[in-house]
């Protein structure tokens, strides 16, 4: 029996064209004469005209782009300080031998992270009826409230435990110090404690507690690698879980 053709329109693009068409993308917006390094549908199809002639709509684009395994998404923010090979580097001899210490130890794997938020509302996309654009409104003020947390991770790996903490001025050496006391008393036994190289933790009181503390062990993650640290990403659920909401001031 022979085969019935499929319905529909033929491409337009023959796969030859498409493979043309990833490389021009893969080699990114500003190579193709972009002012910045931002793919647009718009932009996309231009570029299908200009190499083969053929207009497309902008909203047919994606079409396209599926059909290559690409998708929408928004970019990580990458400090140009970056040292790649340390971080590939730490990733895979020095994180290896943390967790087989840990291990050998029975010692807990703490993550901490430090932060500040404005206390502005975050603002998310949301529905709302067409030309009836949603307001958050909020009172302004450029103060910025301080925080610190840690994810304790259980010697079994049973559970994950998170302490938090906001000082109420920017971080210091002692208010790191007064964290790691409080979290101490909550740890029993081992704990590896993992973070960045800031200068707080550097603070002489710091030190001087950790080295009369030898069940506490101390790591660093390279620099400028934030997405190494998982304490990182509880700063992105609470920037999610307060989206659009009015923070509320009181006044003494």
């Amino acid at each position: 029996m022979q085969a019935r053709p499929i319905p529909g329109h033929p491409p337009r693009l023959s796969p030859a064209q498409k493979k043309k068409l990833e490389q021009v993308l893969l080699a990114g917006p500003l190579a193709a004469g972009s002012k910045t390094d931002l793919w647009t549908l718009k932009r996309i199809a231009k570029i299908i005209k200009r190499l083969f002639g053929i207009p497309y709509h902008p909203s047919h684009v994606w079409k396209i782009l599926t059909e290559l395994g690409w998708s929408c998404q928004k970019p990580e923010r990458r400090a140009t300080q970056r040292d790649e090979k340390a971080i590939s580097h730490w990733k895979r001899y020095i994180w290896p031998k943390i967790k087989k210490k840990a291990d050998e130890l029975g010692a807990y794997l703490v993550f901490l992270d430090e932060s500040g938020f404005l206390l502005i509302p975050n603002v998310k996309r949301t529905w709302a009826p067409k030309g009836e654009t949603p307001i958050v409104r909020y009172r302004l003020d450029h103060k910025e409230l301080s925080a610190i947390n840690a994810l304790a991770v259980s010697p079994k790996r049973k559970h994950i435990a998170l302490y938090l903490r906001f000082p109420k001025r920017s971080f210091e050496g002692p208010d790191v110090l007064h964290f790691l006391k409080h979290l101490l008393k909550h740890l029993r036994g081992p704990v590896m404690l993992l973070w960045d190289r800031g200068s707080i933790h550097r603070d002489g009181d710091v030190l001087a507690f950790i080295e009369n503390h030898p069940r506490l062990y101390v790591e660093e993650f390279p620099g400028y690698a934030p997405e190494l640290n998982p304490a990182e990403y509880v700063w992105m659920q609470a920037d999610s879980a307060v989206a659009n909401s009015s923070p509320i001031h009181r006044t003494q």
